[in-house]
């Protein structure tokens, strides 16, 4: 077996060459290379899967969040609750209006963030809570939301894993006060660079996320408050609306490969996938109503301290594999200051020794996905 890649972009966008040439030549022939057709086209294709009535394209995930506590108007002296086990931009939003990010563990099992983690973390400084929908299973928002329905705290739902799921009417762009998504290359649904995207149940609210994305512009020359320039690039715009038809297809797909891989993997003792719960519902049948998971990533939980041994020997194999995430964020040096001790995120800390995901995308070949699990179980089983 030749080398399996952990990501491989250039599989994909084989098969889109044409479109995606096509899709440029249209833009230059045009010359709307801000705003214009392409980005309005992909809003309204976004917020009819969504189920709200438009949507605002940025310039990147990290901007679609910081612009949401922007719009929400949360900035110095307040609190927002985050996970410990998420990627830096989830904090660092937090960090750049001002406000404090107020760290929280996850759930041991499904590692995400639920009403049981937050509950112990509000305070009377408490403005937002931050939820992830960590490797592409969303996070139980409305659960979250009911917690603190009668606080005055906004929820802000961090979707940049999970672009896909919300097309399964379960509707949490109608439960948080914003869902912001990321485009980044290697998403479910990735651009050819940077691209984010913002979606409100709340129409004014959406409206002054776009005037803030646009330098707090309310008509031309005219601003009404300091914003920035996170506009969404239109040639980034064409290329996701000519993958948005193929996004579901490549969901059942990567939803066949994960379960592939349960099949393969169980009965090994020392390693136990991430959303296990899921994969025993795809196996009895339900894959087709089991529709909160997307799999951007397939991640394992290698125990007894085996996962660095693990990685470095499928790499051997020319395997590849990543760590999401090594560190939980309140043990970064970014966030030092606030005092956290080893033992404070026991669920996130022992998450963070464990992960290890294995190559997931649709262009993956069974027979791919039967030699990176049998691999595991070889060198599992070796000593």
């Amino acid at each position: 077996m030749s080398a399996v890649p952990f990501v491989n972009l250039i599989a994909q966008h084989r098969g889109l060459r044409d479109e995606i040439a096509a899709a440029l030549d249209r833009l230059v022939s045009s010359a709307s290379f801000i705003g214009g057709e392409a980005v309005a086209a992909f809003e309204a294709a976004c917020a009819a899967r969504l189920g709200v009535s438009t949507t605002c394209g940025v310039a990147n995930g990290t901007d679609a969040l910081q612009l949401c506590l922007r719009a929400l108007g949360i900035g110095p002296g307040d609190e927002v609750i985050v996970p410990a086990l998420t990627f830096f931009a989830t904090a660092e939003a937090v960090a750049l209006v001002g406000a404090e990010p107020v760290f929280c563990d996850v759930d041991e099992d499904t590692l995400v963030v639920g009403p049981d983690q937050v509950a112990p973390r509000l305070s009377a400084r408490t403005r937002a809570i931050m939820t992830v929908d960590l490797y592409g299973r969303l996070a139980p928002v409305r659960a979250i939301r009911e917690l603190v329905a009668d606080r005055g705290i906004h929820v802000i739902e961090d979707a940049a894993q999970s672009f896909g799921a919300h097309a399964a009417a379960r509707g949490d762009a109608r439960v948080a006060d914003a869902v912001t998504f990321s485009f980044y290359p290697t998403k479910n649904l990735g651009a050819c660079g940077d691209a984010g995207l913002v979606a409100c149940a709340d129409p004014g609210l959406l409206d002054h996320v776009r005037s803030l994305a646009n330098h707090g512009r309310q008509a031309h020359y005219l601003h009404g408050a300091v914003g920035t320039n996170s506009r969404l690039d239109a040639f980034q715009a064409a290329i996701l609306a000519l993958k948005l038809p193929y996004l579901d297809t490549w969901t059942r797909r990567r939803r066949q490969l994960a379960l592939r891989y349960w099949r393969h993997l169980q009965g090994l003792e020392t390693l136990v996938p991430v959303s296990a719960d899921v994969l025993r519902a795809y196996a009895g049948g339900a894959a087709a109503e089991v529709a909160e998971h997307v799999w951007h990533l397939f991640v394992i939980r290698v125990t007894r301290g085996r996962r660095d041994e693990l990685a470095h020997a499928l790499g051997s194999r020319g395997i590849g594999t990543a760590v999401a995430y090594p560190v939980p964020l309140p043990h970064l040096d970014a966030f030092k200051h606030q005092g956290y001790q080893r033992g404070d995120f026991p669920a996130a800390e022992l998450a963070a020794e464990q992960v290890l995901s294995l190559p997931l995308y649709p262009e993956l070949a069974d027979a791919q996905v039967d030699f990176v699990a049998e691999s595991c179980g070889q060198i599992l089983r070796s000593s």
